[in-house]
């Protein structure tokens, strides 16, 4: 019986307990979404796509610290090389 708890308790926390990280469409329908690529330390490439707000004022300052908000709710703070321009605008 305690099997059939636990079981029912694990299927519901991953079933429930996991956010839903995909972008809702009609949340950003006709916005302007631009993307900021950045270096991982350990060697990756990053993508991030942020809204006009943010990307306006996505903050590189005092040795290239980058701080801002995806339009995925993910607050970035990143120390290291990132690159965005007008030319990355996402067209929707």
């Amino acid at each position: 019986m305690f099997k059939i708890f636990l079981i029912t308790v694990c299927v519901s926390f991953a079933f429930f307990g996991c956010k839903n990280n995909e972008i809702n469409d009609s949340k950003f329908k006709g916005k302007e979404l631009f993307s900021v690529v950045c270096k991982h330390p350990m060697g990756h490439v990053l993508k991030f796509t942020l809204d006009k707000h943010n990307w306006d004022h996505a903050n590189n300052y005092r040795n290239s610290v980058w701080r801002f908000d995806t339009i995925a709710g993910l607050t970035v703070k990143v120390s290291g090389p990132c690159y965005t321009d007008s030319s990355m605008k996402i067209v929707k």
